[in-house]
């Protein structure tokens, strides 16, 4: 090999990038054949065209599709062999319209050399043509000279910058996922720590045990007392696990047998069911403790199969979802109570979530009541309101029945009951008001032994829970009718009939 030769394969070699790598084969065939026209092709990704770039630089000088024959590169394609032409006759016998302008446009007769180069696994890259007179053709394809060695160069070269540059994508795309993965992993992080404030032992396990369940599709369910955030929670979960479905919610506690039937399964037509809206998305069963026994066959087999049967069977349907349930009972001592829940309850139970009461984690109050006041004061445009220490000290010795929801809602009315500037400059009135309402006691369980008939022992029960809430509610009666779910004349009646009235 001459020294031209070695000087053309350590270019080759010293070049970092496809571009300056075709540029500088170019610019070595140049040097023995000066009149030389050359065109570099690459195959598409879709294996559908060929690109093809003058001295191997530039934008694309001509797009060859595979399944045209009207061009002479189409046999080189076809066979994978190199291929030369002694003339091309200006073009004129070429059908191909934008490659003839091409061969016409160089203004001379010439010839034209086609080679192939293949990938590791003997598959068609490319071509590379040479547009000169035939005698320089002839010359070049000869096995003695270097060119054809220099194109064996050149292919080593481009498979390795090839895969270098596959391998920085790779690396790159894996850094950019692992962001991603990472900024996302925040996002829900954060996401968990404002929806449950605090920093006891309770809250923050219960907080690591969100974020797993976040993770996975597992049926969960969310067992706790009333007004301990389970609604809450099992949106939150629907929202941060970003499922693509809706999130379908069924209180099974306020329908009864017929309509819980109808509102899952639906009767003729399956499309109406909550299952099949629940499709991709989460279905939060409600009080799952009151669904009817004779429901859970169904719902087991539309877990299991994915199957579901309208009510009627008439109908059926396919649907994937998530379940999610609640319950203020144990789901456990249910199914031990009621052998035909057992098997439903394996499947609803792969994660349990347990909420604990508001008394239990009475620490967390100096950060939860803040955190509530500045979500209800953004909620209703009011200032931002500082809370004073010593407005929480009668909170700390409330045993809170309601829980989150019960301390949510006083909080609420309070904050409605006065101006922003009374808000603002009178904290006494506030605290006194807040004091007072925190100063009832809970509902004495009355002694169901007692004599006497059970209108009259219904009587003292139904009295004591009015009477408690009448001093809840400061004797509102508008919202102890509405707390209640009753009519203001029947409570109206009832504080009359029970010596309640004022």
């Amino acid at each position: 090999m001459n020294l031209s030769a070695q000087q053309a394969t350590l270019a080759l070699l010293s070049c970092e990038c496809l571009e300056t790598l075709g540029q500088a084969l170019c610019e070595c065939i140049l040097q023995w054949a000066p009149g030389a026209y050359l065109l570099v092709g690459y195959i598409s990704p879709s294996k559908q065209d060929l690109a093809c770039y003058s001295n191997g630089k530039g934008e694309s000088v001509l797009t060859l599709q595979f399944d045209d024959f009207s061009h002479p590169f189409s046999q080189v394609i076809r066979t994978g062999k190199p291929a030369v032409w002694s003339t091309l006759n200006y073009g004129v016998r070429i059908e191909h319209p934008e490659f003839r302008a091409l061969v016409q446009n160089m203004g001379k007769e010439c010839g034209l050399s086609v080679q192939p180069f293949f990938d590791n696994e003997l598959r068609l890259v490319g071509i590379f043509a040479i547009f000169d007179m035939p005698a320089v053709l002839n010359t070049l394809v000869q096995p003695e000279h270097a060119f054809l060695y220099l194109l064996q160069v050149y292919l080593l070269q481009v498979r390795h910058l090839k895969k270098a540059a596959d391998l920085v994508s790779k690396n790159n795309a894996r850094h950019e996922v692992s962001y991603i993965q990472q900024r996302e992993k925040n996002n829900i992080s954060h996401a968990v720590q404002q929806a449950f404030v605090g920093r006891s032992s309770y809250i923050c396990q219960l907080r690591r045990k969100i974020q797993v369940a976040i993770t996975h599709e597992a049926a969960i369910s969310i067992e706790g007392e009333s007004g301990s955030g389970k609604s809450r929670l099992a949106a939150l979960l629907h929202t941060l696990s970003g499922r693509k479905g809706a999130l379908v919610i069924v209180d099974c506690n306020s329908l009864d047998l017929q309509q819980q039937g109808r509102r899952l399964f639906g009767v003729d037509n399956v499309s109406e069911s909550a299952l099949i809206e629940a499709n991709n998305g989460t279905l939060l069963l409600e009080n799952i403790d009151q669904l009817a026994p004779c429901w859970y066959g169904r719902l087991q087999h539309a877990l299991d199969c994915g199957e579901v049967h309208s009510s009627q069977k008439y109908d059926f349907a396919v649907s994937q979802f998530r379940m999610l349930t609640t319950s203020c009972q144990s789901l456990s001592a249910l199914a031990v109570t009621v052998p035909s829940f057992h098997s439903l309850y394996l499947r609803l139970n792969h994660y349990p979530l347990m909420l604990q009461p508001l008394r239990c984690w009475r620490e967390d109050l100096d950060l939860l009541v803040p955190n509530i006041i500045s979500e209800l004061c953004q909620q209703h445009h009011k200032p931002m309101l500082v809370i004073p220490n010593e407005w929480l000290t009668p909170l700390h010795a409330y045993h809170f029945p309601g829980n989150v929801l019960e301390l949510k809602t006083l909080l609420e009315i309070l904050l409605l009951e006065y101006s922003d500037a009374e808000l603002s400059t009178v904290h006494e009135i506030f605290a006194e008001q807040l004091t007072h309402s925190l100063s009832a006691e809970p509902i004495a369980v009355p002694d169901y032994t007692q004599s006497g008939t059970l209108k009259e022992v219904i009587s003292v029960f139904e009295k004591a829970v009015i009477s408690h809430r009448l001093i809840r509610k400061n004797s509102n009666k508008e919202r102890v009718a509405n707390s209640l779910a009753i009519s203001r004349r029947s409570l109206d009646m009832k504080c009359k009939k029970l010596g309640l009235s004022k």
